[in-house]
């Protein structure tokens, strides 16, 4: 069974042995999950930001889908590039610092 993203299931159970089967338990509804919302309050963190180097943190999204939100993907582009590179996949934490950046670049994450 593929289940809708934000569709709510209403869901019931018997047991079964060798002597027959139970009565069905009570109903239970529960909500598939969805997409979570896009990461917000994304800053630069002075206190790690160098010529070199940028910290980035971020806080999640106002609602997570209804199932925790387990990683981020960062991407950034230099300012006169028309196209994002992933940096970072499967990233869990809020805070990452990027290196090997060019000093006096602008980047865009």
């Amino acid at each position: 069974m593929i289940l809708t993203p934000n569709t709510i299931y209403s869901f019931k159970v018997t047991a079964r042995n060798s002597v027959g089967s139970s009565a069905l338990s009570a109903a239970v509804s529960i909500r598939a999950a969805k997409i979570p919302d896009a990461p917000i309050n994304i800053a630069n963190v002075p206190a790690i930001t160098t010529g070199y180097q940028i910290g980035l943190s971020w806080t999640e999204g106002l609602y997570n889908g209804g199932s925790p939100v387990f990683e981020y993907q960062i991407e950034y582009k230099v300012a006169t590039a028309s196209t994002y590179t992933v940096y970072a996949s499967a990233y869990t934490s809020t805070l990452i610092t990027i290196t090997n950046l060019t000093p006096g670049e602008t980047y865009m994450f």
